[in-house]
């Protein structure tokens, strides 16, 4: 299990200190479809506490190739869901750097 599967399950579970570990010290993630940017773990994470409060979280796909992994991501709960697609760049067995791109699903009313 690479650093990016460590980081969605850590994050599934709601355990942000365990998914801290996961980031490079110097982490960078984008959101380009929303235009946040998070420079610290701290922000990215708090993101997610928000996020994923009272949701249910499914890895559906992990490719990886060499230091690059991408990511499908369900998010869903209280009658909403996202597709979330991500490109994650590894450095030193961490993520240095990712992307994020949300979209949401149909209702799940």
């Amino acid at each position: 299990m690479n650093a990016v599967a460590r980081l969605w399950d850590a994050l599934g579970a709601g355990d942000l200190a365990r998914a801290a570990d996961e980031l490079h010290p110097h982490a960078v993630v984008t959101r380009p479809h929303t235009g946040e940017r998070f420079a610290s773990r701290e922000a990215y994470l708090a993101s997610y506490a928000e996020l994923l409060a009272g949701r249910r979280l499914e890895v559906r796909h992990v490719v990886t190739e060499g230091r690059t992994v991408a990511t499908e991501v369900v998010i869903e709960g209280e009658g909403r869901a996202w597709a979330v697609a991500s490109f994650f760049r590894l450095h030193d067995g961490r993520i240095l750097q990712a992307v994020e791109y949300w979209v949401g699903l149909p209702d799940r009313a």
